[in-house]
Order: C-alpha cells, then structure tokens, then sequence
C-alpha cells in the first residue's frame, strides 16, 4: 500500500474519490455529511475500484432522499473490494451494520464504517 497523503480535491460531479486515489495510489475514503443525520460516502482504489453509500437510511426520506439511488449489497460489496485493495481485514457484518443502521447522528455510523473496513478508530485528545 502506498504512503498515506491528504490531496484537497474541489467537489467534482464524479465525486471526491477518485481523482485523489489516482493521484496518490492509494485508496481514498470520503463522507460529506448532510447535517449529521445522513452520511453520503464516496470510496475509490488506485486500480480503479469505487463505491457509494448512504448512511442513516431512516433519516433520509426529511430530505427527499431516495434510498434506492444507494443499494446496499453492492455498497457491502464495493467496500470488502476497497478493504481488500487498501491491505486491511474488514468485517461483513459491521459493514452490513453500518451501511443498514441508524444513529442520532450519522457520523457515529461513519466511525463504526471505518472500524469495520479495518481501520483504527483515531486517537481522541486529552
């Protein structure tokens, strides 16, 4: 896996991940939140890899947001390909958990998602 490298990249109607992962090599995994009560990620590999999901599903429709636009097998399964790709063990069942769960606020879900593609939860300061 290649070094790690934060690259700002303009919103774009591709979405946010792929061009950063051509640029580093190395995978990039992005959530924009929608007022903490909907998650939309967007996650690519260097070889070309990507997937979407939406997180908080029950919330989604005070937007008008439709689910069916952010299908969950193919976002678990776009997920265990980016985890696979970026060298880490993920779990199936908390990345069903995540991608299908609510939570006062999206962004826990988004923190449960990363644990469960096999990345460290980041330290919290003192």
């Amino acid at each position: 896996m290649a070094a790690s490298a934060a690259v700002y990249c303009a919103d774009q109607l591709g979405g946010l991940a792929p061009a950063p992962a051509r640029r580093t090599g190395a995978p990039v995994f992005t959530v924009d939140h929608l007022d903490s009560d909907v998650g939309f990620v967007d996650a690519a590999t260097f070889s070309g890899g990507r997937w979407k999901a939406l997180l908080n599903r029950d919330t989604t429709e005070d937007y008008e947001i439709s689910v069916d636009r952010f299908p969950v097998e193919p976002a678990l399964a776009g997920a265990l390909a980016w985890a696979a790709d970026a060298g880490l063990t993920a779990d199936r069942e908390g990345i069903r958990a995540a991608l299908t769960g609510s939570e006062a606020f999206a962004e826990d879900l988004a923190d449960r998602l990363l644990g469960a593609l096999g990345l460290a939860p980041a330290a919290e300061s003192a």
